[in-house]
């Protein structure tokens, strides 16, 4: 029933939350772009002048918190409910006579009752006329499985209701937050509406409004305070705002009491206890003046709810070799000291990365050969160094953009990677392969950001993972960084996202998570409101992981950052913020209830393995190729670039699966050499058969004079050459296979520079003109480049 608390008339407040700013307006719930984590700098750097670049996010040095409102803490003791004596016999007496016994007043109902729709059902909701169509849907939702589509409008007013009386209270205020998307429209704006029907008469109050689409779903939210006057007939809300004939959908509808102490409780001992994988945080140390080893308060908090350290900073390459050739690990090797005394784990934080590389490496100077040897020196020393250490790496950190492409020159506000440039795609394979040369049990993780919700970035990093799979490059799983926001994206996006990894058997790490609860500049303090949102965003996508990420594929949930005073988005976004499950005065907040909420979801399955077949007499099969190219995903070779070569105009032909060579031949003596680079080193000792597909056009066959020549190179950069294959010989315009049988110490070379066979690290492939007229020119194609 209605419970009245005065009988005087109160104000109606409205006030948009979320996406809603002060002229009442919610924004569309596209996600937010996740910005890469980014670290404190030294205090004291360098003395030279920085290389201008993009402004990155940076931790901040730690100040002393303003003074804040406590958090909400357990009410104070109120007298017990009357209860209902023991029966006993009475005296054969006439009884005195007594008050009547108290009774339990009646329990209000819930403030919602089914708005996830996962029952199937459409009650209690209904039409707020007789003409609108209500239909539990599995078509289309946000979280779950189910949405209600709201069909059979005849007016703009018409919609789905959603009945308050008997659960409200009067002079409460209550936070009420639906998701709508268009069902046959492309855009409408949609509204939010709080019906009233008391001694006053009816009353239709506006509480939220927002431009609804039929790609992706947008929030109504908005806090209401509850003020009537006479007799209460009925307090409700309702979606309304499309046009006659518009159908829509709603989703992940709330109701919640702001002020409701129950809500606000954290009754958490240890967070990490109520997982069977790491649950980690990342924390700040060596010189940082906030350093977690300096820091009490930080220090109780890791202990008592974490198992596992991520470094902010001191692991990254900057750090790890100031100068080339320098390497400097005492502050990481004093936070993995404070990990093993404590019974944590240590996630490494990146061996590669683009941004927070040393002056020297930016700078370095040298051919690609130069290159890769600088990086795999870097990934073996570093790996090396802390092998048995760590339970996990991020090996390579953010190489693609948000358009599925390799991270390349600076373009906007994304920085380029001297490692593309300079190298190319398979800096990111040498490093993996540096990686498990150097630590063979530690996992090996791609972290990148964004990827929870953008399908484009996140399918070319799985293009690349698959492709590592096929050719044994060794990739434990992603890592998602989850620097997302408090509208977005929701459960079901982010559980399509992590069900992409599963798919390909690869483990999946929440590495970064944090959340921003104030885009928008609109909030000046956290509000009961903001933390129950947070609440809600944090358990959703821990129960995203849990239902979606079986328990042999999880890498484990870490938050980037202890407590608030620690986070890089309020320097980087210059508004207040909150985005951390501990406040400025390092006390639990509801997010940390929510974390352990969502650790109680039901597991999902792990996929299901074969069985056995009986046991038969196999079949007799090739051996696994040592190395296959079939540039099915991408052309990862490069020019070598000496002098007096020529360069060549690489591409890809994806509708081929094939890499296309164009040569600007300029003379009849031009040499072309384009290799690529195995990642690891290849054993040729006992004689490998070599072979490889060329497609030739008519001209090039009709001259006869152009040589094909196939090379090998082991790590010392010595090249032995298999011999010239003419072009006369070739199929004119169409695919001739060349075959190179027993390449080993006993093969005929051409030349042969005194290449160490058990350490082969690259093939490659010449082009000499040899009298060729300078005027032909065209595509050649290579494909299936085969080591045997």
């Amino acid at each position: 029933m209605f419970v009245r608390a005065s009988h005087l008339v109160l104000m109606l407040s409205a006030l948009l939350i979320s996406a809603c700013g002060v002229d009442g307006k919610v924004s569309k719930s596209e996600p937010q772009e996740e910005v890469p984590e980014t670290p404190v700098e030294p205090t004291d750097p360098e003395p030279t002048d920085p290389e201008p670049t993009d402004p990155e996010p940076t931790d901040p040095e730690p100040t002393d918190p303003e003074p804040t409102d406590p958090e909400p803490t357990d009410p104070e003791p109120t007298d017990p409910e009357p209860t209902d004596p023991e029966p006993t016999d009475p005296e054969p007496t006439d009884p005195e006579p007594t008050d009547p016994e108290p009774t339990d007043p009646e329990p209000a109902d819930p403030l919602m009752v089914n708005g996830d729709f996962e029952n199937g059902e459409v009650a209690p909701w209904v039409g707020n006329s007789g003409e609108v169509l209500l239909t539990n849907v599995a078509s289309q939702s946000r979280s779950g499985a189910n949405s209600l589509l709201v069909s059979g409008r005849t007016q703009n007013w018409q919609g789905a209701l959603y009945g308050l009386t008997n659960s409200v209270a009067e002079d409460s205020t209550y936070h009420i937050s639906a998701w709508v998307r268009m069902d046959n429209l492309a855009s409408s704006d949609v509204r939010m509406t709080v019906k009233v029907s008391d001694g006053n008469g009816d009353r239709y109050e506006p509480l939220a409004q927002a431009s609804a689409t039929d790609s992706g779903w947008v929030e109504l939210a908005g806090n209401y305070t509850i003020a009537t006057s006479g007799d209460v007939a009925e307090i409700a809300f309702y979606i309304e705002g499309p046009d006659a004939g518009v159908s829509y959908f709603i989703d992940d509808v709330t109701v919640t009491d702001i002020n409701d102490d129950d809500l606000l409780r954290v009754d958490v001992d240890h967070l990490s206890a109520l997982a069977e994988f790491p649950i980690g945080v990342a924390v700040p140390a060596g010189d940082a003046g906030n350093s977690m080893l300096n820091s009490p308060e930080r220090q109780a908090i890791v202990e008592q709810h974490f198992s596992q350290l991520t470094a902010e900073n001191i692991m990254k390459p900057s750090y790890l070799q100031p100068s080339e050739g320098n390497f400097f690990f005492d502050d990481a090797d004093a936070l993995i000291a404070y990990a093993e005394n404590n019974g944590l784990s240590v996630h490494g934080h990146a061996l590669i990365w683009h941004f927070q590389i040393a002056d020297w490496m930016a700078n370095y100077s040298g051919d690609a050969s130069a290159w890769q040897q600088m990086l795999e020196t870097h990934v073996t020393e570093v790996a090396s160094h802390f092998e048995g250490q760590l339970a996990s790496w991020d090996v390579v950190n953010e190489a693609f953009l948000d358009d599925g492409s390799y991270r390349n020159v600076d373009v906007g506000n994304d920085a380029g990677s001297v490692w593309y440039q300079n190298i190319g795609p398979q800096y990111i394979e040498y490093a993996f392969n540096a990686a498990r040369a150097a630590d063979a049990h530690v996992d090996l993780y791609y972290n990148d950001y964004n990827i929870s919700w953008n399908d484009t970035k996140l399918n070319a990093i799985l293009t690349m993972a698959e492709d590592f799979i096929d050719r044994g490059i060794p990739i434990s799983g992603i890592g998602f960084q989850m620097h997302v926001d408090k509208s977005g994206p929701g459960k079901a996006k982010i559980k399509e996202q992590f069900q992409k990894v599963v798919d390909l058997g690869l483990k999946v790490k929440i590495t970064e998570v944090d959340l921003r609860m104030n885009a928008d500049g609109s909030a000046t303090s956290l509000t009961n409101q903001l933390l129950l949102q947070q609440k809600a965003r944090y358990q959703e996508i821990v129960e995203a992981y849990i239902e979606t990420v079986p328990p042999s594929l999880r890498g484990g949930i870490s938050v980037w950052g202890i407590a608030d005073p620690d986070t890089w988005i309020v320097p980087l976004y210059g508004n207040p913020d909150w985005p951390l499950m501990f406040d400025d005065q390092f006390e639990p907040k509801p997010a940390l209830q929510g974390f352990a909420d969502g650790l109680a979801a039901t597991d999902a399955e792990e996929p299901e393995q074969p069985s056995d077949p009986a046991p038969t007499d196999p079949e007799p099969s090739d051996p696994q190729p040592l190395f296959v190219d079939d540039f099915n995903a991408a052309t990862s070779w490069a020019n070598e670039g000496a002098d007096g070569q020529l360069a060549a105009t690489l591409s890809h032909n994806s509708a081929e699966g094939t890499m296309v060579v164009d040569v600007p031949w300029a003379s009849d003596a031009d040499v072309v050499h384009i290799k690529t680079w195995f990642g690891q080193e290849l054993d040729l000792s006992a004689g490998n058969d070599i072979s490889l597909r060329v497609k030739l056009p008519a001209d090039y066959v009709a001259d006869g004079n152009l040589v094909v020549q196939v090379y090998i190179e082991d790590s010392a950069y010595t090249p032995a050459f298999t011999g010239w294959q003419m072009a006369s010989g070739f199929v004119a315009g169409d695919w001739t296979t060349i075959t190179l049988s027993g390449v080993g110490p006993d093969f005929s070379f051409g030349y042969d520079g005194g290449v160490d066979f058990t350490k082969v690290h690259a093939i490659g492939i010449e082009l000499v003109a040899n009298g060729k007229d300078p005027a032909i020119s065209g595509a050649i194609e290579i494909d299936d480049v085969t080591i045997h």
